[in-house]
């Protein structure tokens, strides 16, 4: 006879091992579920206030000033922006309003320049003027609106002040 057999307490632990391991097995299957359910929904779509700088101002040989407008997407899908209201004060002065349709898609967490045009006040010419003569910066503020279409109908508010400095060997430019 063998005294394996005789004892009974290995059959029983054999007996809890596999109902542990099937247990284990329906726990791993319901968070492998579960998880693949939490990544289904895909990523998180979060939507943020853009911004506006100017990126460079650019005087034309008729007064008018060029203007590199920065338009930056802080959120996590892209952005199409359909309208700008804007307010730009130089040195101070306060320079002129432009109102106009964008019509342009920022991707997520990026940026587009647009280019757009404006015929300053005298006082923010001048300033400008002054600024290119003596080689010196000036200071600038922008705020204004941007209109968005996607991915929600939307219209952000903006604010913005910095310095443009003339740029060497650029005649009239300013970053």
């Amino acid at each position: 006879m063998h005294i394996q057999s005789l004892n009974p307490l290995p059959i029983a632990m054999a007996g809890r091992s596999s109902h542990r391991s099937a247990v284990l097995r329906v726990l791993l299957l319901i968070l492998v579920a579960l998880l693949l359910a939490a990544c289904s929904s895909g990523p998180v779509k979060r939507v943020f206030p853009p911004n506006a700088s100017v990126q460079e101002l650019r005087l034309q040989a008729d007064g008018h000033w060029e203007l590199q407008l920065r338009i930056q997407n802080f959120s996590t899908v892209a952005m199409r922006f359909e309208r700008l209201e804007l307010d730009i004060e130089l040195g101070g002065h306060a320079a002129g309003r432009i109102e106009t349709t964008v019509a342009d898609t920022v991707p997520p967490s990026s940026a587009e320049n647009i280019v757009l045009q404006l015929m300053p006040s005298t006082e923010a010419a001048e300033a400008l003027r002054s600024a290119l003569e003596t080689r010196r910066g000036v200071g600038y503020r922008i705020s204004g609106s941007l209109g968005s279409s996607e991915p929600k109908n939307r219209n952000d508010s903006f604010e913005f002040s910095s310095a443009l400095t003339p740029m060497p060997g650029l005649d009239g430019v300013l970053r």
